[in-house]
């Protein structure tokens, strides 16, 4: 039958050369990309440095232009404002104003000066000029139709009538619309200062139109415009060869326009100019304008040529590839091949074909692993030849193992299994004997149980047994819990001779541990010296190990037993637990079931000055009752110390009372004083009812587990229970009893008898709730502001105390803040820290409620315990308060009829 491919096979389809390849090749192309890399980085940068070199020279050879061009018309307008003739008959036709024939005259006259003096220059400068009054009318003009015109509202000439200067305006109405102009002014002043008239010489687009097509010679796709002051972009349409308005992009707005104000030095910039098309431009602010010059060229042209350089590039890349991949594919083909000879070699050896032997002709690593692999080859040949006789030892012992573990579980009993186990033993592994000790319930010696040297009967006649930690071997590891070999039993001094087995020359002692608790120990002997190695310990400490859980095993169905009888004894117990009446019938009832249970008990109650001791079991002397004087009275135990070791409802084990001493101590030295080893607390009360407990003690360490404790818990849980309905129905009763007295303190005060019987009739009432306790009333009156007790009882006689003002006690402090006031424990600390001033003897527990009547404080009820602490509780509080109330009322109206 042919067998299939073990789940771990691995399938190997790779190729060690096409991994070298895929490694060495982007090795070798890195350097040849990162140096085309920063070729062509150095190449953009180069670029970008030339076109921004060439923009930045044609824009400030432009700006030096327009600067000579603006100086020049700023001088020939002053030139012309100091000519006499003109200046002459500027005046007459100033003071002649706008009307009549001397006017028209004088006006004609002016021009010819002002082309005679036009006509003396290298070059004409203007092609209109301007005479406006301050009042912004055009009172003389080289064009006939804009004499008499009115600029005022225009800001561009509301600037240029303030001072000499050039600007370049594109909207100058009312002379041009839409068209670029660039205006110089010269204001003209009398003798006195004052301003007479202001010259404009207007120059038509042509000039700005020659700066532009200069700039724009710097790129067939080059562009050049303006920014003019007064918010266009003026730039030349080639279709029509003439000057319009471009509409700016969202760049040009919030990229370029911050770049234009006060940038006299010029920037470079780039953005998405018109057409969203990127450029790389220039702008430079023209002061002598009032404007910005802007030339740009598209990015794609500037980088063009790089860009046609990419298919060349892109091709010798993939040619130098496919070179140095073929040259890497053949030199890693001729090194890989002796390595899958050498692989194939191999896999048969793993196979099972164990003659494999690798070919050694290569003086190199690769030569290196084949010899190396050879040696491997040689060693697990001859390992594979010792582990077959090792194994099958090893199934031996594995099996022997087995058998053991079989008759745990087909054993009638604990000593048939012991006594098949050593037989066992000593007849699969040929030793010389084998033995189990186990150690007794009270720990002190390890008793021979069973052994293969002499047999059962042997065993019965001579009751063989070792002192846990004697000085033997036996007694050594029942006592450390440690494995114990000798190998030489002449060399051991912890050895113990045998007169029964006097061939005797290794000795191995492994300990017989449950959970960490020692039960006994198995001891091997055998004839040879030497005999127990690492390996056959470790097999004996497997056996033990399978031996202490048989161990356990048997023991847990022999307490089982005994746990059913004590479960059926603590049934009965509880039926009559249920059907106690009073706290006493219960904890009798609680007595009565631990003294048929097997092990040590005490039922204990809290309180004030200890743990009462109600009940004590002796499991030994079940017959005979302990006498009242043998049972110790109170424990001195508060119940903070009971809720510390009993955080919670469940049960406490103190498994070893000597390791771990948790307990309190009255309760441990009880424990003791019984011999015990162990023990267990269980709570036998819920929430804030008074704490009792049930302690459970056995000599046995270990005995009480969780398991053996939960008939115990149940116990303890229905014992709980129980006394909750006790405690209820004794509330119920108390307050049945605090209603009748209220009803009674109702009829006193429906039949209006004197304050004397009322205070009376309510003291008799209290005693009967609360006991015998202090009590008295305190009247206050408000107007005197003194305070009255025109009752009191100091639990020997009744008295009156006169009239006092009121102070700092707590009387005073109750009357004050009109609330109730109770003072169960540490009543002199609670006491300072209200405030109040203690006078006399403090009491114990203080409870007080106010006598209010429509939020007016007239009184209180005090009632005090001198001995006693927790005297009073919340249902005493609430009893006085309703008591007050009524109380109030009534003597309110005693007051009135009074």
């Amino acid at each position: 039958m042919e067998q299939a491919p073990s789940p771990t096979t691995r399938r190997f389809r790779g190729r060690l050369a096409r991994t070298i390849l895929f490694i060495l090749l982007p090795l070798s192309l890195l350097p040849v990309l990162l140096m085309g890399g920063v070729n062509l980085y150095r190449s953009y940068t180069f670029l970008r440095e030339q076109i921004n070199s060439q923009l930045s020279n044609i824009v400030q050879s432009q700006a030096q232009v327009v600067g000579s061009r603006t100086a020049t018309k700023e001088n020939f307008l002053a030139s012309l404002s100091q000519e006499p003739p003109f200046i002459t008959t500027l005046d007459t036709v100033i003071g002649l104003g706008e009307e009549g024939p001397l006017f028209l005259s004088e006006r004609e006259r002016l021009l010819i000066e002002y082309e005679k003096f036009r006509s003396q220059q290298a070059e004409p400068s203007f092609n209109h000029l301007l005479v406006i009054l301050p009042d912004s009318t055009i009172l003389v003009s080289t064009k006939p139709e804009w004499q008499g015109l009115h600029v005022a509202g225009n800001m561009a000439f509301d600037e240029l009538m303030k001072r000499q200067k050039s600007a370049a305006i594109y909207n100058s109405a009312p002379l041009y619309l839409n068209r670029l102009l660039i205006l110089t002014s010269q204001p003209y002043y009398n003798r006195n200062g004052e301003l007479k008239a202001v010259l404009i010489g207007v120059s038509e687009p042509i000039e700005s139109q020659r700066i532009l097509e200069t700039a724009m010679a710097i790129h067939p796709l080059a562009k050049a415009y303006y920014f003019t002051k007064d918010g266009f972009f003026i730039g030349l349409n080639p279709l029509i060869y003439d000057l319009e308005v471009m509409q700016p992009t969202y760049d040009h707005r919030y990229k370029l326009l911050p770049l234009l104000t006060g940038n006299e030095l010029g920037t470079q910039v780039e953005f998405n100019s018109f057409d969203n098309v990127p450029v790389m431009a220039f702008t430079k602010q023209f002061p002598s304008l009032d404007a910005s010059l802007v030339v740009e060229v598209p990015r794609s042209a500037v980088y063009s040529q790089l860009t046609n350089l990419a298919p060349f590039t892109i091709i010798l890349i993939l040619v130098v590839s496919l070179a140095l991949g073929v040259l890497i594919w053949q030199g890693t083909s001729h090194q890989v091949k002796p390595l899958l000879l050498l692989a194939e070699t191999t896999k048969r050896f793993a196979e099972g074909d164990w003659q494999q032997r690798a070919v050694v002709n290569r003086n190199d690593e690769i030569g290196l692993v084949a010899h190396s692999f050879n040696q491997m080859a040689e060693e697990l040949t001859n390992l594979y030849r010792s582990l077959e006789s090792l194994v099958e030892e090893r199934t031996r012992q594995v099996r022997t193992a087995a058998e053991v573990a079989q008759m745990a579980t087909s054993a009638g009993s604990l000593d048939d299994l012991l006594n098949r186990t050593v037989n066992l033993i000593v007849e699969r592994f040929g030793y010389y004997d084998a033995s189990i000790f186990l150690i007794d319930e009270a720990r002190e010696f390890a008793v021979l149980r069973a052994t293969s040297a002499i047999g059962d009967a042997a065993v019965a006649i001579r009751p063989y047994k070792l002192t846990v930690g004697q000085n033997s071997m036996v007694g050594w590891v029942t006592l450390n819990n440690q494995l114990r070999v000798a190998s030489d039993v002449e060399q051991d001094p912890l050895y113990v001779k045998d007169d029964l087995l006097p061939d005797t020359r290794s000795e191995a002692v492994i300990p017989i541990t449950f959970s960490g608790y020692v039960l006994g120990v198995l001891d091997v002997q055998s004839k040879y010296s030497g005999s127990f190695g690492q390996e056959d310990t470790a097999l004996l400490q497997a056996l033990a190990n399978q031996i202490a859980i048989s161990i356990h095993n048997m023991r847990l169905l022999e307490a089982t037993k005994v746990d059913l009888e004590e479960a059926s004894l603590l049934y009965h117990a509880s039926r009559q637990i249920a059907q106690s009446e009073t706290r006493s019938d219960i904890f009798t009832a609680v007595a009565s079931a631990m003294r048929e249970t097997s092990y040590f008990s005490t039922t204990l109650i809290a309180g004030e000055e200890g743990l009462q001791v109600q009940s004590v079991s002796d499991p030994y002397n079940r017959d005979e009752m302990p006498e009242e004087s043998e049972i110790p009275g109170l424990l001195p135990v508060t119940p903070e110390e009971i809720l510390a070791v009993l955080p919670t409802s469940s049960p406490v084990i103190v498994a070893d009372i000597e390791q771990n001493p948790s307990l309190p101590g009255p309760i441990l030295e009880m424990v003791k004083a019984w011999d015990c080893q162990t023990a267990a607390l269980l709570p036998l009360t819920r929430g804030e009812d008074t704490p009792a407990l049930l302690v459970i003690a056995s000599l046995e360490k270990g005995s009480l587990t969780s398991a053996s404790l939960q008939p115990f818990a149940n116990l303890a849980e229905l014992t709980a229970t129980a006394l909750q309905k006790v405690k209820a129905v004794e509330d119920m009763e108390k307050r049945l009893s605090e209603l009748q007295m209220l009803s009674a303190t109702s009829q006193i005060v429906s039949v209006g008898t004197s304050l004397t019987e009322l205070y009376k009739s309510l003291h008799n009432q209290v005693t009967e709730i609360m006991g015998d306790v202090r009590f008295l009333v305190a009247l206050y009156n408000q107007q005197t502001q003194y305070i009255e007790v025109p009752y009191m009882y100091d639990q020997t006689s009744i008295k009156s105390i006169a009239p006092f003002p009121i102070g700092e006690g707590l009387t005073s402090i109750l009357i004050r803040t009109r609330q109730p006031l109770m003072i169960v424990e540490d009543t002199e600390n609670r006491t300072r820290e209200l405030g109040a001033i203690v006078v006399g003897e403090m009491a114990k527990s203080w409870l007080g409620v106010p006598l209010v009547v429509a939020g007016e404080a007239m009184g209180a009820i005090i009632v005090q315990d001198i001995e006693h602490e927790h005297r009073f509780k919340e249902n005493d509080l609430r009893l006085l308060t309703t008591l007050a109330a009524q109380v109030a009322a009534t003597i309110h109206n005693a007051r009135l009829l009074e």
